[in-house]
């Protein structure tokens, strides 16, 4: 703002006479008076003057006053620039939501080295699924993408298990449940008042106060009880409650796919199975089972009085071995109950094995000065005997994956092999575990894939990514728009405005289509299915 002393613009040197200063608005250009709350032509309140930073101008004389509304032209003119800059950007990106194409559904392809993998839309429901696994490295594919229409409109879909997709739709303020299978033919009807996804053969249902479960054909089976697990290999565990009044009288027991009791007794709490066997715990007892109910070994839980061996907690098996723990110190036990890594690590210093290694923490101490002393932690890798096979050196670290292990030194990762060999250099941000072959990587705030030499697949461009998974890993740049790439680093389904794309599985991947980014409708959902084209 001009002072009421100075006979000059500061800016161009016209000499002006001082009138009440007004301020120009950053919305529509109008001069508002500096008494003024908001601006007279476009409502635009005074606040966001000073936030955007505008300057208050005055009126010049007449005698120059066509120099000075040259002046004040070119001013607003670079003012306005980033502006147009700005809605010009966002124009580009956001057109193409607001007015889709109406070429989705359109036949493509894309060229994967010497073969075509060409992408399209099934005209009707007759394709007929193969369970051929696909290398999409060096496979030739199609994905064909199938609509939700008609009927299936509202359908709201859940990952495919087993072949077949838990669905629910809603219904006079209720939802119903049923299963599709990638066809989109309803083959078990949404008559169930809730449902979970397929496992092993057999998905949980309950309708009308009943519960249980159904096969593929839509078979039920009803049981009494009040907590109903998944099936894992062909064994689920039913909670029952004897008095609903007292919810210590929980008692759980095995049950197989034909409805019939496994177990003899009734355990206060069960696991599922892991490495062929499941923990489970009674009458102060920890205890392994078989898959045939027997009880095949047995640990005291330890008390105050306890003498001898006997373990606060037990956890499942994990690669062979279960993790143990008293008074705060934990080790490991073989699948005989004999104590192989003796408890001498913190609770929270190892977890569990993977590929044959486990992490460890390890403190350590540094003297600083004469009298100070500096406490850190470091990671490292023991093997089933207990020894350390990789140094504890890193600052983080992962699980192994594919024979290499995620670790981190100084603020950067890179990955090591089983002997603590360093196999793919300390250059990125942050990085995942290796899936199908390949790892996420970032480096500069975006995301590629290496593969295990460290040779990149996709040089880091995305913002965001998930892990391969059959064949295929999500990809985003960060504008609303994602898809997918193959083995090969194609982008074998074009960034477009998606809600929601879900990873692949059982060979399908479910898609729901933005209207626009400005809203949370969605214009279409389909399901994009893979078929080799060997």
């Amino acid at each position: 703002m001009i002072s009421s002393r100075a006979l000059k613009c500061p800016d161009c040197g016209c000499p002006v006479v001082v009138e009440k200063p007004k301020m120009v608005c950053p919305e529509c250009g109008y001069e508002v008076p500096e008494s003024s709350e908001s601006c007279e032509n476009c409502g635009c309140p005074v606040e966001m003057f000073e936030n955007i930073g505008y300057e208050i101008k005055t009126k010049p004389t007449d005698s120059i006053e066509s120099e000075h509304k040259n002046i004040s032209v070119l001013n607003g003119l670079i003012l306005l620039f980033p502006l147009i800059f700005i809605l010009t950007c966002l124009a580009i990106y956001f057109l193409p939501a607001i007015f889709p194409s109406s070429n989705n559904e359109a036949t493509g392809s894309v060229e994967t080295g010497t073969d075509t993998v060409s992408i399209s839309t099934l005209e009707s429901n007759s394709y007929e699924d193969d369970d051929i696994e696909i290398d999409t490295a060096t496979d030739p594919y199609t994905l064909v993408w199938l609509p939700l229409e008609g009927d299936n409109k509202d359908l709201i879909l859940s990952d495919f298990k087993e072949g077949l997709s838990c669905v629910q739709i809603k219904e006079e303020g209720r939802y119903k449940y049923g299963f599709i299978d990638k066809n989109l033919n309803i083959v078990i009807p949404l008559i169930y008042n809730f449902a979970r996804s397929f496992s092993d053969g057999r998905a949980y249902v309950k309708r009308d106060g009943k519960s249980g479960y159904i096969d593929k054909s839509g078979q039920e089976i009803i049981l009494v009880g009040v907590r109903f697990g998944d099936f894992h290999e062909g064994l689920a565990w039913i909670k029952y409650v004897e008095d609903i009044n007292f919810p210590s009288s929980d008692r759980y027991y095995l049950m197989n796919k034909s409805g019939e009791r496994v177990t003899k007794c009734y355990y206060t709490s069960a696991c599922d199975f892991s490495d062929g066997l499941a923990y489970v715990y009674r009458d102060g007892m920890h205890m392994f089972i078989n898959k045939d109910g027997e009880e095949v070994i047995a640990l005291r839980k330890k008390t105050y009085d306890s003498i001898g061996d006997a373990y606060e907690s037990v956890e499942n098996f994990s690669d062979g071995l279960a993790r143990v723990q008293t008074n705060g110190m934990v080790g490991f036990i073989d699948k005989t109950g004999k104590e192989v890594i003796p408890l001498k690590y913190s609770y929270g210093d190892v977890i569990e094995f993977h590929e044959g290694m486990a992490r460890v923490k390890v403190s350590k101490e540094k003297k600083v000065g004469a009298t100070s002393i500096y406490h850190y932690d470091k990671i490292g890798f023991i093997n089933k005997n207990g020894i350390e096979v990789v140094p504890s050196i890193y600052e983080d670290a992962g699980d192994f994956h594919e024979g290499l292990a995620r670790v981190k030194s100084g603020r950067l990762w890179g990955f090591i092999d089983k002997k603590g060999n360093e196999v793919i250099p300390f250059i990125y941000d942050e990085v995942h575990d290796f899936s199908e072959g390949f790892a996420a990587v970032m480096k500069d705030g975006m995301w590629g894939f290496v593969d295990k030499n460290g040779q990149e697949l996709v040089s880091p461009q995305y913002y965001k990514v998930r892990d391969f998974k059959e064949g295929f890993a999500f990809v985003s740049n960060g504008t609303f728009k994602c898809g997918y790439i193959d083995k090969k680093g194609n982008e074998v389904m074009e960034l477009e405005y998606y809600e929601q794309s879900s990873d692949f599985s059982n060979g399908v991947a479910r898609v729901i289509e933005r209207e626009s980014v400005f809203t949370d409708e969605f214009q279409k959902q389909y399901i994009v299915k893979v078929k080799s084209l060997k």
